[in-house]
């Protein structure tokens, strides 16, 4: 299952938010092999891990305050690990960050990743999310 926490500016976990979760690709019951999904905000971006190892990361940032961006996300990459590519984790790490973006109130995004763009494509149910100007 795939999760989102926040992290404090020390590392420490705060209150948990938890975004729609979904069934990762392993069949295993161990923890090293669910993918986990943590905001950090120091860094702009959400990190995935399997364990305590970080395989890839959403970066983000957030428009100015003109009208028509008001409230918009911007996610210009997506990355997972080259020796993790090929078991869905790049797709969970989507999920998860639209997820916790829609539960934080955003209600556009600039899918500036050529991957984030062809994810929404392909999953209609985000597709209000996404922002002409992607």
């Amino acid at each position: 299952m795939v999760g989102v926490d926040q992290r404090d500016r020390t590392g420490n976990e705060s209150d948990q938010m938890t975004s729609d979760n979904v069934t990762s690709n392993s069949t295993s019951s161990d923890a090293a092999d669910v993918l986990q999904v943590r905001r950090n905000d120091e860094a702009s971006r959400y990190e995935a891990f399997l364990g305590a190892d970080q395989i890839g990361f959403a970066v983000f940032s957030t428009t100015g305050s003109e009208p028509e961006r008001a409230n918009a996300t911007v996610l210009p990459h997506v990355e997972i690990d080259a020796c993790h590519e090929g078991n869905g984790y790049a797709s969970q790490l989507t999920k998860a960050t639209l997820d916790d973006l829609r539960t934080r109130g955003v209600t556009q995004v600039l899918a500036q990743c050529p991957y984030v763009r062809a994810w929404i494509a392909r999953h209609p149910e985000y597709q209000d999310l996404v922002s002409a100007q992607s």
